[in-house]
Order: structure tokens, then C-alpha cells, then sequence
């Protein structure tokens, strides 16, 4: 009876947690331990006015002030959204963020640990309390809930955030706030920019996601910074429909040669709130021999083709091969728009080109696992690597690295501190000035932490790696408490 009654209160407990969209009952899950003196004036630099110096750790120094003062940093949080005056505000905060990690006094263990409780005190300390001072919950926060109960929980999501500050900005809903706007992720490389934060945009985008444009919603590609425009004719009259379509040519090494396409056929009556026509088929011909048939695209749906090496076989660095994609949208019975015709066709016209090998301006990621064993326990470290160039409303630039260290215990994985330290390095060569000068990158960090990033702010633009150039690579290290040393070494932010 008491087993019962045991795992009944855990099951209601994860159920409350993790339901909830509003903070726990602080007297009954806690979201921090109690906080020290110096931690806590750690946090008051929020509103004491007091100067910290305008970098932290691994950061160079920023093209800001000398002298950073956090509580003149315009962020307040307004329902449920971190909200900023200006991207200035964000460079700013993501700098106090870091100082305040670098900074924070952290336990020699956790006290919750292998405890029903651990699940109220997932993820970093410092974090975990500033979240709390400003009564906030990151997506962040939504992530390490999801990786306690699956420790590749990315995988089943429709899309996953890597930037860890990202992950800190944005809600549970990934969207954050600048000035009166809001600015809302919908794909990992896509984001809406929804003036005022209407209700009802952020509904419809909410459904419809990258396909929002066709409600004249701002969607943007983080790579570039620029709107995605969608490819297709109005309706001819106003009761028939219309297809809406749009694509994206993907040019980095990880997705070379592969074009996305997403839309829908929608009435173009106003009145029908130019939503989603239910039941129509999609034939996508790809224009190198293969044809999708029959694939259903409504609301926020997507597919994703691959053009053959051999595409690539015949063209020099630098060159295009043009192809022309079509789609033959067909109503089925029963469908919920009650077209005039019997089909719709939309033609795109692509470039698949073969870039530069690693010379890439805009935001590149890459992440894997590094599995070991040592004394007799089944050890991991998840790795990632990523460059933010200029492009997007996020207006600095940087380079990162991230490690996370995992111990197995009773078949479950789960993040713990290393007996010595968790040391997260990056060096390589990045390039200012639009892939035309070299600037050497020497940057890590070694703490007794479950997790450590590490990030650089040029003074300049820059561009990805050129053929030729060294690579830039992260290095992760774990160090027991009886000095044995492993880790993944070398891995680079492109693949050959």
C-alpha cells in the first residue's frame, strides 16, 4: 500500500508539473535551492545600479560600453514574454547572463539529486534563480524538463532550438518581445515578427507557422534576415482559391542540395478567413526526375527533397543548376473550400548551386554525442558548435560551444557534475570582413558544472571558414576526481 501511495504522489506530481503553465506552488515544488549572500547580490546587480565589467570569461569585449550597469538594461517580462527595448537590450542582458554564471557560487553536489525532488531542479543554478527573480519560464527550462523524462527529447519535436541563448530568451512558446513587437520562432531557422503582439496573429501563427506570410504576417529566414516571400497567383475571382506556397534552398553542408517547400490551397474569400482547404492532394515534381504524389500539405506541413550528388558531380565551386519545381494541387471530395476548379498548378524556379566549401556568412549549427565508460558506469557528453553571423533581428555576432555530461543510472541518463571539472573549449579560425580576413579563436572555460558554454563576441562581422582555412572546432573534457581525463576532441563546426 505504501509503494502505491509512493508512486501515485509521483505521478501526480510530474502530471502538476508538468501541465501547468503557471509557476508551482512554492510551497510544494521549489524552483531554487536557498540562496547564499553572495549569489543573492549577485542577482540585486539587476537593480542596484552597481557596474559590471562589458565582458565575462570567454567573451571579448562587446562593441558597447566599457562598463555594463544591468539595471539600466531595459527587460521586464509581460505575459509570460521576456520583453526588451531594443536588441542593444538583448546583447546586453545575454552579457549580464554570462557574468552572472561565471560568477555564481555553485554547490559541490546537489542536494536533490536521485531524489523524487530532482525534477524541481533541473538544469543551471544560476539560471534557474534568475528565471525566478524575474517570475519567468524559458524555453530553456521547457527543454530540461523534457530531456529528465527523454534524454533525446529533440528528436521528437517538430523543431529544435539549439543557441543556448536562445533557449534562455524565448518562452515555452519561443517568442520573445522587443519593444511592442514580438518576435516567435517557427521553424529552428525561421521566425514571425507580429506588431503589437495581436492575439490574433500570434494565433494564426500559432496554426499556420511559416505558412503565415499568407495572412500578411512578416516571416523572416534567420539566415539571411530577409521575408520569405510565397510562390503562386491570387484566385481570379473571389469565391475560387489560391495555392500558397513557399520553399527554401538550403546552402549549408549538413543540408547541401535540399529544398523545403510548405503551403496550402485556400479559399480566397475574405470572409472565409483564407484559411487551410481540408482534403487536397499535393503532387510535387521536383524537376530531376522525382515526383511526391499525393502528399497532403494544410496548415503549418512541410516536405523536403534532396537533389543526388550527382547534381553536383558536374559543377565547379561557385556554379548553379537551375531546376523548376511544380505543384499540381487537386480538391478531393469533401473538400472544405469548394473550389471552382479541378486543379491548381504552381511552378518555382530554383538554383541548386555548389557553394564554397565552410564559407558561410549567417547562422550555422552542429551537434553530437560522445559516449565513454569509466569505472564501471556508462558516461556521456552531448557537444554542440554554432556561429550566429549579423542577419536576423539578433544584430551581434558570435561564436559558441556547448557541453553537457551525462552518467546512466538505472537506465535512465542524467546530467551530473564531474568529480574534477567540465572543460569546454573552441579554437579555429573565423573570417572578418566578409570571408576576406582571418582572426584567430582561443576560448574555453574548465568549472565543476553539468553544463558550460562558452561564446566570443567579434569586433567585426564575419563570414564561416573558406576552403583551406584551419576549422573551427570544439573540444569537450570531462576529469574525475581521480584525475582520469576523457572527452571528444576536434569537432568541427563543417564536416569535410
Amino acid at each position: 500500500m505504501k509503494n502505491f501511495l509512493f508512486f501515485s504522489f509521483l505521478f501526480f506530481s510530474f502530471l502538476f508539473h508538468s501541465c501547468s503553465k503557471e509557476k508551482p506552488n512554492e510551497d510544494y515544488l521549489q524552483t531554487t535551492v536557498e540562496l547564499s549572500d553572495h549569489n543573492s547580490n549577485l542577482l540585486s546587480l539587476l537593480t542596484n545600479g552597481k557596474s559590471i565589467p562589458n565582458n565575462s570569461g570567454s567573451s571579448d569585449e562587446a562593441n558597447f560600453r566599457d562598463d555594463l550597469v544591468p539595471s539600466e538594461i531595459n527587460v521586464s517580462v509581460s505575459d509570460g514574454i521576456l520583453s526588451f527595448g531594443t536588441t542593444e537590450d538583448i546583447h546586453e542582458y545575454m552579457i549580464f547572463v554570462e557574468y552572472l554564471q561565471d560568477n555564481w557560487e555553485y554547490g559541490e553536489y546537489d542536494q536533490y539529486e536521485d531524489t523524487p525532488q530532482e525534477v524541481n531542479f533541473l538544469g543551471d543554478e544560476a539560471l534557474n534563480a534568475l528565471e525566478d527573480e524575474l517570475g519567468y519560464n524559458s524555453l530553456r527550462s521547457k527543454y530540461n524538463l523534457l530531456e529528465f523524462y527523454d534524454i533525446d527529447f529533440e528528436n521528437s519535436l517538430d523543431f529544435f532550438i539549439m543557441e543556448p541563448s536562445l533557449q534562455i530568451l524565448l518562452n515555452e512558446g519561443h517568442t520573445l518581445r522587443i519593444d511592442s513587437d514580438c518576435v516567435k520562432y517557427v521553424q529552428s531557422d525561421i521566425y514571425a515578427v507580429i506588431p503589437k503582439c495581436d492575439k490574433r496573429s500570434l494565433d494564426i501563427v500559432d496554426e499556420y507557422g511559416i505558412n503565415s506570410v499568407a495572412f500578411g504576417i512578416d516571416v523572416f529566414d534567420e539566415g539571411t534576415g530577409e521575408p520569405i516571400e510565397y510562390d503562386g497567383e491570387e484566385a481570379e475571382t473571389r469565391s475560387d482559391c489560391s495555392p500558397f506556397f513557399l520553399h527554401t534552398v538550403f546552402d549549408d553542408p549538413d543540408r547541401l542540395g535540399s529544398v523545403r517547400v510548405s503551403g496550402f490551397l485556400r479559399r480566397a474569400d475574405p470572409d472565409n478567413n483564407g484559411s487551410a482547404c481540408l482534403l487536397t492532394s499535393h503532387q510535387i515534381q521536383w524537376g530531376d526526375g522525382f515526383v511526391d504524389a499525393g502528399t497532403i500539405l494544410t496548415g503549418n506541413d512541410d516536405v523536403t527533397h534532396t537533389y543526388e550528388d550527382a547534381v553536383f558531380s558536374e559543377l565547379e565551386i561557385g556554379d548553379c543548376e537551375d531546376f523548376t519545381i511544380k505543384i499540381i494541387s487537386t480538391p478531393l471530395l469533401g473538400n472544405t473550400c469548394d473550389c471552382d476548379k479541378d486543379s491548381y498548378t504552381t511552378t518555382i524556379p530554383i538554383n541548386i548551386c555548389r557553394s564554397v566549401p565552410n564559407c558561410v556568412k549567417n547562422k550555422r549549427e552542429h551537434n553530437d554525442n560522445y559516449f565513454f565508460e569509466y569505472a564501471g558506469k556508462e558516461h556521456r557528453i552531448k557537444h554542440f558548435i554554432g556561429q550566429r553571423g549579423t542577419p536576423g533581428f539578433l544584430s551581434y555576432e558570435k561564436v559558441w560551444a556547448k557541453g553537457i555530461f551525462y552518467t546512466k543510472k538505472n537506465g535512465n541518463w542524467r546530467r551530473r557534475k564531474p568529480g574534477n571539472f567540465l572543460e569546454v573549449r573552441v579554437r579555429g579560425n573565423i573570417l572578418l570582413n566578409d570571408c576576406t580576413l582571418v582572426d584567430e579563436v582561443a576560448i574555453g572555460k574548465k568549472k565543476k558544472k553539468k553544463s558550460l558554454t562558452v561564446t566570443k563576441y567579434p569586433n567585426d562581422s564575419f563570414g564561416s571558414l573558406t576552403e583551406g582555412a584551419d576549422k573551427l572546432e570544439g573540444h569537450y573534457n570531462i576529469e574525475f576526481s581521480d584525475g582520469y581525463e576523457d572527452g571528444f576532441f576536434n569537432f568541427p563546426l563543417f564536416d569535410e
